[in-house]
This record gives C-alpha cells, sequence and structure tokens, in this order.
C-alpha cells in the first residue's frame, strides 16, 4: 500500500481562542490523515495555549510551539523550519477547511505533477454546510504564471493551496514587514523557479473568515513602503523570465500607497515619492502589453483616475474616506 505523502499545516495563533475549535477540527476531522499541524502560539495573551494544548494531547499528530509575540511572520518561518512534510499548508487560526480539503489538493497534486495546487476561497462570516465532491466532479484549471499573477487570490494569498515542500526550500517571510508579507512570500515563491506548475479547483474548500476591518486600512499606510523595499530586492535576484510580475507587483502597490496615503500630512512628500517610482519602473516594463503600459501610465499621472479604478473595485473605500476626512478634521488639518 502506498503511503500517502505527509503535509505539514502550518497554524499561525495570536488571541483566537474562541476560533481555534472551529478550525483545528476542520483540520484534524479531514478525510487525509497524514498531517503534521504545527501550532504556533504567538505570544498570546488569551487562553489560545491552553486549547491548543488540549488538542494535542487529544491527537499525537498536532504539534504546539510557544513564542514570545514576534508577529506572524516569525511564526510563520517557526513553522516552516519545524515542518517535514512533502508538502506544505498555511491556514489562519480563525478560519476553517473543506472536510476533503487536504484529500482533493492532494488528488489533484498527484494527477498533475503540480508543484501548488489552490482551491477556490468562500470569504464568510459565518459557517455554512460543505457539500460532498467526488474526485471526477472537480473543475480544475492548469494556470499559468501571467494567469496566477493576474488573480489577486494567486498572487497575494498564501492559504487555499498546498505548496510543494521543494519549492519553498529555505525561503522565509520577511519578519518586521506588516503589509502585504504573504504575497511578498508567495511571489518569492512562485518566482524561485524557471517553471512552477499551478493548478486551480474552482470549487470553495477554504472558508476565510472576514472580521473587523481590513488591515490594509487599519495599519499605518507608511508600511506599504516595506513591502515595496522587498519586491525591489526580489526584482534584483530574479531571472529575466520573473521580472515582468515583480515590477508589476511593485507599481500597484506604489499606486495603493499613493492613495492610502492621500490624507496623511506628508502626502506631498509620499506622493512625489511614490511618482518617481512609478515612472522608473513603468520605463522598466518593457514586456507589458500596449494596453496595461497606457493603463499605468494614465494611473500613475492621475491620483484621481487610480482613486476612481479603486473604489469601483471596493465600495467599502468610501466608508474609510469618510473616517479618515473626519480624523484629518479633529485634528485641526485643512
Amino acid at each position: 500500500m502506498v503511503t500517502e505523502p505527509k503535509i505539514s499545516v502550518i497554524i499561525p495563533i495570536y488571541n483566537t481562542a474562541e476560533y481555534l475549535p472551529r478550525c483545528l477540527d476542520s483540520v484534524l476531522r479531514n478525510t487525509y490523515q497524514n498531517l503534521e499541524v504545527i501550532c504556533v502560539n504567538d505570544g498570546s495573551t488569551d487562553n489560545s495555549l491552553e486549547v491548543i494544548k488540549r488538542y494535542a494531547e487529544e491527537d499525537p499528530r498536532v504539534m504546539v510551539v510557544n513564542k514570545e509575540n514576534r508577529g506572524v511572520s516569525a511564526a510563520r518561518n517557526t513553522g516552516l523550519d519545524m515542518a517535514t512534510g512533502a508538502f506544505i499548508a498555511f491556514i489562519d487560526s480563525d478560519d476553517w477547511v473543506h472536510p476533503q480539503y487536504f484529500e482533493l489538493l492532494c488528488f489533484v497534486q498527484k494527477k498533475n505533477n503540480a508543484d501548488c495546487v489552490l482551491c477556490g476561497v468562500d470569504i464568510t462570516t459565518k459557517q455554512n454546510q460543505f457539500l460532498e465532491y467526488h474526485q471526477t466532479q472537480l473543475t480544475i484549471t492548469a494556470t499559468d504564471m501571467p494567469s496566477a499573477m493576474a488573480d489577486r487570490f494567486g498572487r497575494t494569498c498564501i492559504w487555499g493551496r498546498i505548496y510543494r515542500q521543494s519549492l519553498i526550500n529555505r525561503i522565509r517571510f520577511p519578519v518586521g514587514v506588516q503589509v502585504a508579507e504573504d504575497t511578498v512570500f508567495n511571489m518569492n515563491v512562485l518566482c524561485s523557479s524557471e517553471e512552477v506548475k499551478i493548478i486551480s479547483i474552482g470549487e470553495k474548500l477554504y472558508s476565510y473568515f472576514q472580521r473587523g476591518s481590513s488591515t490594509i486600512h487599519t495599519l499605518p499606510n507608511t508600511l506599504m513602503i516595506q513591502a515595496i523595499r522587498c519586491y525591489q530586492k526580489l526584482l534584483n535576484e530574479s531571472s529575466k523570465a520573473h521580472r515582468i510580475y515583480i515590477i508589476e507587483q511593485i507599481i500597484k502597490t506604489t499606486l495603493a500607497f499613493r492613495y492610502l496615503s492621500m490624507y496623511q500630512s506628508n502626502y506631498k512628500e509620499i506622493k512625489s515619492e511614490c511618482n518617481d517610482l512609478l515612472q522608473t519602473y513603468i520605463r522598466l516594463g518593457n514586456d507589458f502589453s500596449f494596453k496595461e503600459k497606457l493603463l499605468f501610465h494614465m494611473l500613475a499621472r492621475s491620483p484621481f483616475c487610480y482613486r476612481m479604478f479603486r473604489i469601483a473595485n471596493d465600495r467599502s473605500l468610501l466608508v474609510w474616506e469618510k473616517c479618515e476626512r473626519r480624523k484629518k478634521r479633529s485634528n485641526g488639518e485643512s
């Protein structure tokens, strides 16, 4: 009998005790059993540590690591250092997965000899009933690098997928980067090899629990420059085949940084720095299509056009802008 390959499931934990049972039950009750579940407690001040210790006592697949608070990137890196599986999966401690999550991802991986298998993601505020899937019913699509990079979830997320461990190798999350650290890591992994075979499953097998405000709206926008610096470093180390994707990410992040900084007192300085970056990297994008280059030029030259572009895709930004204007007025700024 052929043994199923082991999957290392890395779960960083910080003050999510109320959600942990739902998350861990969904992982441990999966139809696929050859798992090591690495729970990294990142200095929680609630009873998260007690919860995962209880699960470890009942299931030998659960490994408990207790560390002082250093952030989610350091917690995930600890999990990667400990992982012994042939495949790696990341799950956030307030999310949960389909009962066949690992079974279906591994079936597709084996069938296609894939380096990375992605599934659909359900962004939700409540737990719904799952449909049972037969392996032959899955909507399977081979995803090339341009398609993966064009898809927001494909490019920016690390959950809702499994990675071949050898693809990650010694790549780690950037510690100290508090915005887009997932994107930095993911792009580093996907650009680490000349040919990465990516397969997508259309079915929504991962449930992303949406609670509170988006991080991008609550963290200081100046932290986005950290991510831009990481992309610049990655660009310097990348092969020619992957440069276009990294340049595109630098442009998109810079446009977002300029927009999200528009209510800051030093916006003029930020705007000037962003405009210089945009001019430099649009000029480097020789492999952009004419349509892409025209769009980037328009969005770079007109912050108003970019604002309309963002709001058309995310109406919640109008609420964010209203809050920022109110804060600016309360601070006595014009």
